[in-house]
């Protein structure tokens, strides 16, 4: 970038993001991938289940949030780091969980390594695996290939730094479709502001519930 202002970044910024929004838009096999995982979030909370979200690196961020924002509008939610899972945390993983694993290539070793002793103990991890991957790259076969039981594939053009590899575009596409799909189930199981209020009384949206 020879413009040494802020500018550039912003417009790939912008960029980035709206090219893989409609990308996954107008993707009709990713969007029906979307919708079935929709249904697959709103059929595990309805058997008492949790989601669990996984990851590694920045996206551990991005499953934290959506954990977080799941729970609170009424779709029990939690985070298991991959690195930590495999040193007792995977105790927090029911058999009629769904595990969402998000990463950028598909095949963080860490990742997949958890991932690796899931499908090899299916009688104790009888659970669903989605994963959710955001590049450029025509898939062939990643980890997530083979040990999810579906892998989404999100369009990421390139990322805002010159070198390609910050995760700035990638991250913030993994968490708006988390959030898209989340907020979908959510209404489909009835979301309220009773509901939110209960699970949300604090803060400027707890008082503004009030109302």
């Amino acid at each position: 970038m020879n413009d040494t202002t802020l500018k550039p970044y912003f417009e790939k910024y912008i960029q980035g993001i709206n090219t893989g929004l409609i990308n996954i838009k107008n993707n009709t096999s990713e969007r029906t991938k979307l919708e079935e995982l929709k249904q697959e979030i709103v059929s595990t909370v309805q058997s008492e289940g949790k989601i669990i979200f996984t990851g590694i690196g920045k996206n551990v961020f991005a499953c934290q949030k959506l954990a977080a924002s799941y729970s609170s509008i009424g779709i029990p939610s939690y985070f298991v780091d991959a690195v930590h899972a495999v040193h007792g945390d995977l105790g927090t993983i029911g058999e009629n969980d769904l595990i969402i694993a998000l990463s950028k290539s598909g095949n963080t070793s860490e990742l997949i390594n958890m991932l690796n002793h899931l499908t090899n103990n299916k009688d104790r991890f009888p659970n669903k695996i989605i994963g959710i991957d955001c590049h450029n790259s025509v898939v062939t076969e990643n980890g997530f290939e083979i040990h999810c039981d579906k892998v989404i594939h999100l369009w990421c053009v390139e990322e805002i730094d010159e070198m390609d590899l910050v995760p700035t575009v990638s991250a913030v596409l993994l968490q708006i479709i988390g959030d898209i799909v989340g907020v979908g189930a959510a209404e489909i199981l009835g979301l309220n502001k009773k509901i939110f209020r209960l699970n949300h009384p604090g803060g400027t949206i707890g008082e503004t519930l009030k109302k």
